[in-house]
């Protein structure tokens, strides 16, 4: 694969601790997310109380999807974009993977 630079193992050891941290985040955020959902459940819509905790629900309107106005589906808009965004990725592919990539 063109661009891949081999690294040392400081770089292997960041990446291992890395990974590891956002599998652990992802796995985080799920339970968060089963968690959420049930005390909402159990505050049944409404504002709660107790525990010394407070549970409220605010509702603001939803987003405008844009696609479905008829005026805007031409309309060129790249010239109000902001600039690019670099987006990283990392992923395990086993030393096995790396071989053959090189």
């Amino acid at each position: 694969m063109e661009g891949l630079i081999k690294r040392d193992n400081v770089w292997a050891k960041k990446a291992r601790e890395l990974y590891r941290i956002r599998q652990l985040r992802i796995n985080y955020e799920k339970i968060e997310k089963e968690l959420s959902h049930e005390f909402k459940i159990l505050n049944n819509d409404a504002n709660s109380i107790g525990g010394g905790y407070k549970f409220t629900i605010s509702v603001r309107p939803g987003p405008i999807n844009y696609k479905l106005i008829p005026e805007l589906k031409n309309l060129d808009f790249s010239q109000y974009r902001s600039d690019d965004v670099k987006i990283w990725k990392l992923e395990f592919i086993g030393e096995e993977a790396e071989k053959e990539l090189r």
